[in-house]
């Protein structure tokens, strides 16, 4: 089909052995009830191609269409039959839901062949772009091409890689991923991606993408669940840096070394045996004069071992805050070592990942 202007629906239901070619194309809408091209369930062999600057005012449907090749929409400009929104049917400009594409799936910029002179064009969308449920080898696209924001459904779209001239970097796809509607949050598009991102490679980014799932999930949630998400994400980064907490750990060490030792110089942290760290007439105590065979104070071993669980260098059972601020410090300090060491050794040996 060539240069054809049309102003009515174009369904066709076929199964076509060699290729489906609508180039150059003008289909619109006289009957706002349907779409301009209607290739729900079609089933073609080889290639399907909407390129050249076909124009479908009324959008594109191929609701559960099986196409052998390639799906081509450069320079492709589909606008959906009710831009207001007010039909949830009829807002999809192009609609492949569980549609399957053994080749690529190209919604790019292209030669636009319905001008006088060689001229390129951008694909665009005005409406939904649905792909959820669709399965697509390769995946072509550009920034210019995509859709409004929460005009994107990918719930479920699987795709084995991307096209050369794709954008591949992490900072793109997270805005990609960002088009999808955000009261409505579904994991599978990013765990796809960062399946993609894992298969050539690129460890960091696949992360990237599941921080940003975590990141974007917590916004859906409320109370005290979003805090547990927000406090998690804050220490370990849902468990793809626990070295963040390790490094908070050293800081609450220091901390306590710096603290422990000011009480001891001011006499605040005392033996906890008086009687042998002073002798039994604890003449000693009143010239601070501590029994050569009494475990000596070290602030820094005293703060280690307080804060991290299990671990006995017999520091914390022969010395013991009196004063009421440093008291409650070590209790601090004790609880807030057993939450951050849980959290980054349990990140780090992978039991903790969200």
């Amino acid at each position: 089909i060539y240069t054809l202007s049309l102003h009515d629906a174009l369904p066709i239901y076929a199964t076509i052995d060699g290729k489906l070619e609508c180039t150059a194309s003008h289909f619109s809408i006289v009957n706002v009830g349907l779409c301009a091209l209607d290739l729900d369930g079609v089933q073609v062999k080889k290639d399907v191609w909407l390129k050249g600057g076909v124009d479908a005012f009324g959008g594109v449907h191929l609701v559960g269409a099986k196409i052998g090749g390639d799906l081509d929409c450069q320079a492709g400009r589909f606008v959906s039959a009710d831009t207001n929104m007010s039909d949830p049917e009829r807002v999809f400009a192009f609609d492949a839901r569980e549609a399957q594409i053994a080749g690529s799936l190209v919604l790019t910029r292209g030669e636009d062949w319905t001008s006088p002179v060689s001229n390129q064009r951008d694909f665009q969308a005005v409406g939904i772009i649905n792909l959820e449920l669709a399965r697509v080898g390769v995946l072509c696209d550009d920034t210019n091409g995509w859709p409004a924001p929460g005009e994107l459904v990918l719930n479920n779209f699987k795709y084995d890689g991307f096209g050369s001239e794709a954008p591949l970097g992490v900072k793109d796809r997270k805005k990609w991923l960002r088009l999808m509607r955000s009261d409505h949050f579904f994991s599978q598009p990013y765990e796809q991606l960062a399946i993609i991102y894992k298969n050539i490679g690129h460890e960091e980014d696949a992360k990237e993408v599941l921080i940003a799932m975590n990141e974007d999930e917590s916004h859906m949630l409320t109370g005290m669940a979003w805090f547990q998400s927000w406090l998690f994400g804050k220490l370990v980064v849902y468990g793809y840096r626990p070295w963040r907490a390790a490094g908070y750990s050293c800081g609450f060490i220091i901390l306590g070394w710096y603290l422990f030792s000011r009480g001891y110089r001011a006499g605040v942290l005392c033996p906890a045996d008086r009687e042998k760290a002073y002798g039994k007439e604890l003449l000693a105590e009143i010239e601070g004069k501590v029994s050569e065979d009494y475990t000596r104070f070290n602030a820094f071993i005293y703060s280690l071992e307080s804060f991290v669980p299990l671990l006995n260098l017999k520091m914390g059972e022969s010395w013991r805050p009196r004063g009421k601020f440093l008291r409650g410090y070590l209790w601090f300090h004790i609880i807030t070592g057993w939450i951050l060491t849980t959290l980054w050794v349990g990140a780090l040996s992978g039991l903790i990942k969200n």
